[in-house]
C-alpha cells in the first residue's frame, strides 16, 4: 500500500473537477469507438468530451477553423489513449491507492463547489454517482504515482548538466539592454476629443520650451507632471529592461542619447516628454552571473517531459492500439 505523498497532488484542482465531464461521457448504446488500447475502447462521446475541455465552448461550435479541430481532436484522442497506456500498467504493477487518499482528493473538488449540496447537483447533473466518481479519482492517483516512480524519481539535473546546456545555449543568457529614464506627463482624458489632444500637445510643448537642463527638466516634473509617483522624483522612472516600457516610449528612447530630451510622445495616457539619464547595451551573461536555480527548474522540466515521452513511447511500442478516427 502507497503512503500519502504531497506529489500526489499534482492533478489540480481544474483537472480534478475535468474528470465530471469525462465520467460524464460514459458510452451509449450505438457509441462510435475512435480507438481501443488493448481492447478497451475510447468512444466518440468521450474524446468530444475531451475536446469541449479544450477549447472554449464557443470555438467547440464551429467558430474555429476544421483543420485547427481536427489537430485538436487528433492531439485529445492521444492523450486519452496515453491515459488509458498509464493506467493499464499501474493496474499491471499492482499501484494501490488508500481510502484516505481518495477521500482528500474528492475534498479538493467539494472545496471548488459553495457547497456540498451543490458539488452533489454538479455529480448528478453530469450522470453520476460517488462510487463511480472515486472509482475515476482512484484512477487518476494511481497514474500519478507510476508516474512519480517513472519520471520524478528519476530526474534529477547536475552541475555538468547546467553548464553543458549553458553552452549549448548562449544565446538564451542574456541580459537585455536598458535604460534609466525620467520622463513628464501631461495625462489627457482618453476619451477626449480632438480638441482636449491638442490642448495636451500644446501645453507639453510648452513644458518642452522650458527645459535646458537636468535642473530643469527635475523642477518642472515636480511642479507639473502628471504622474504624481515619478514627479515627487523628479520624473525618475528607474531602470527599464527593454520591452517593459511602452512601445511609443521605448522606439523613442532606444534612439536616444544619455541627457537628450524628446519631443512630446504621445500614448494611450497622454504626452511625455523624456530625458535619458544612462543606458546599458545588452551583454551576453556568463555562467556565473545567471539565475541558477531558474536554470534547474527549466532543465527538471525538459528532463520530465523528455522521459514521460520516452516511457510513454514505451508503453505504445507494447500495447495494440487501433485508431478509428476518421
Amino acid at each position: 500500500m502507497m503512503k500519502t505523498q504531497p506529489q500526489l497532488r499534482c492533478r489540480t484542482v481544474a483537472a480534478l473537477l475535468g474528470v465530471l465531464l469525462i465520467l460524464s461521457a460514459t458510452a451509449r448504446a450505438g457509441d462510435k469507438a475512435v480507438a481501443s488500447v488493448n481492447g478497451v475502447v475510447i468512444t466518440e462521446t468521450m474524446l468530444n468530451a475531451a475536446v469541449s475541455q479544450k477549447l472554449p465552448m464557443t470555438s467547440f461550435h464551429g467558430s474555429i477553423p476544421q483543420e485547427r479541430l481536427a489537430q485538436i481532436r487528433s492531439e485529445m484522442l492521444q492523450k486519452l489513449i496515453d491515459n488509458e497506456l498509464l493506467a493499464q500498467e499501474a493496474r499491471r504493477r499492482g499501484i494501490t491507492v488508500t481510502r484516505k487518499q481518495i477521500d482528500e482528493q474528492i475534498a479538493l473538488m467539494k472545496r471548488s463547489y459553495a457547497s456540498s449540496a451543490a458539488f452533489k447537483r454538479a455529480l448528478q447533473k453530469s450522470g453520476l454517482d460517488m462510487k463511480k466518481l472515486r472509482r475515476e479519482v482512484a484512477k487518476s492517483l494511481r497514474i500519478s504515482e507510476l508516474e512519480k516512480l517513472e519520471i520524478q524519481d528519476k530526474v534529477s539535473v547536475s552541475e555538468a548538466d547546467m553548464r553543458a546546456y549553458f553552452a549549448s545555449n548562449r544565446e538564451k543568457f542574456t541580459m537585455p539592454a536598458q535604460y534609466r529614464v525620467r520622463h513628464i506627463l501631461v495625462s489627457v482624458d482618453p476619451g477626449a476629443g480632438g480638441k482636449g489632444w491638442l490642448a495636451g500637445l500644446e501645453k507639453a510643448r510648452a513644458l518642452r520650451a522650458e527645459i535646458h537642463s537636468l535642473a530643469d527638466f527635475i523642477r518642472i516634473a515636480k511642479a507639473s507632471s502628471s504622474d504624481t509617483t515619478s514627479s515627487a522624483k523628479g520624473g525618475d522612472l528607474g531602470w527599464f529592461h527593454q520591452g517593459q516600457l511602452l512601445e511609443e516610449l521605448e522606439n523613442v528612447v532606444r534612439n536616444m542619447e544619455p541627457g537628450e530630451i524628446s519631443a512630446p510622445v504621445r500614448t494611450i495616457y497622454g504626452f511625455h516628454i523624456l530625458r535619458l539619464e544612462a543606458q546599458k547595451p545588452a551583454k551576453k551573461l556568463s555562467y556565473s552571473e545567471i539565475n541558477k536555480e531558474s536554470l534547474r527548474k527549466r532543465l527538471e522540466k525538459k528532463f520530465k517531459r523528455e522521459r514521460r515521452e520516452k516511457f510513454l513511447q514505451k508503453l505504445r511500442a507494447g500495447a495494440d492500439i487501433k485508431i478509428h478516427l476518421s
